[in-house]
């Protein structure tokens, strides 16, 4: 049977989202306006336009399964705090029910909705940031300004990772040798768990001890840092900056006036401002999170007509 020759697809593009080919001070600044609209903003719509597009953005960075574990993982955390919330926190002013002396009241009850949903919101969107913002763009952007705390920093944002991702690996070699955290009972458990962790732990200062070692041999901090990787800023790139520092001048304004806060305690109040100023502010939020969509977009249509 004759074997048929494998056909070339140069037009196919990278999968590689054009969001992340952007410049990393771009990225940069875009998770610092998301940061902001959570922390200026507690109005519902705004916090479900900003839901809505870090999950999305989550979903194309990684994948579908790993998206929705996450959420999983965060929709239980914020359902826990929508309950407990409610029964810990008595104060405000319109009564919801009244149990055995146990008084639930409408602001606690929306204070506990909107914590959880601001926070699945921060989980969700330093979820994305750890894949687009990889350790070479964070220290491209301050390796030279704080090298020694750009460095700090991006090494605790990786220890956790790593940490677990170790303890998986120790745990299924520890299995083999009849050591097995998940069987037996309370006590044998504890003492499989305390050897993993001697290990583990013994591990960690090992590589630590390597990294040091390796990092002096290197001469690090003996000159100036040099980056592996030069980023330019193109014209598209400033394009996209003159949007993000407009949308923040627009956002900063808004917050001012009080446009989006709902105050919640002592009592339940909306600062509701006129059409204009709540279309502006929905519009500019929507622009901000959309803003990797809207990088897509262009592509997929430059892509399509123009090649």
């Amino acid at each position: 049977m004759k074997e048929q020759p494998l056909k070339s697809n140069t037009n196919q593009r990278n999968s590689t989202l054009e969001f992340e080919r952007l410049n990393p001070s771009i990225i940069f600044a875009y998770y610092l306006l998301l940061i902001m609209i959570t922390v200026l903003f507690n109005s519902p719509i705004i916090l479900m336009i900003e839901f809505i597009a870090v999950l999305g953005l989550l979903i194309q960075v990684s994948d579908m399964m790993s998206a929705l574990k996450t959420l999983k993982a965060t929709g239980i955390m914020a359902l826990f705090i929508i309950i407990i919330n409610p029964l810990t926190n008595h104060n405000g002013a319109h009564l919801l029910t009244s149990f055995h002396g146990l008084t639930i009241t409408k602001e606690a009850l929306l204070y506990g909705i909107l914590m959880a949903l601001s926070l699945t919101n921060v989980i969700l969107l330093f979820a994305s940031y750890n894949k687009l913002m990889t350790n070479n763009k964070f220290m491209f952007l301050f390796g030279k300004i704080l090298p020694r705390l750009s460095l700090l920093t991006m090494i605790v944002m990786r220890f956790i990772p790593l940490f677990l991702k170790r303890f998986k690996n120790i745990s299924q070699i520890q299995k083999m040798r009849g050591i097995n955290i998940d069987q037996g009972s309370v006590r044998q458990r504890t003492k499989a768990l305390m050897q993993l962790m001697q290990v583990l732990l013994v591990d960690a200062c090992y590589n630590a001890f390597q990294t040091a070692d390796s990092m002096t041999a290197r001469g690090f901090g003996s000159t100036k840092r040099s980056n592996y990787q030069r980023y330019r800023m193109t014209r598209r790139d400033i394009t996209y900056a003159g949007i993000l520092a407009s949308g923040g001048i627009v956002l900063i304004g808004e917050a001012i006036r009080r446009i989006g806060v709902i105050q919640i305690y002592p009592s339940l109040q909306m600062n509701w401002g006129t059409w204009q100023e709540e279309g502006l502010l929905i519009g500019t939020v929507a622009l901000i999170c959309g803003l990797p969509m809207v990088v897509e977009l262009k592509e997929e249509l430059w892509w399509k007509f123009y090649k």
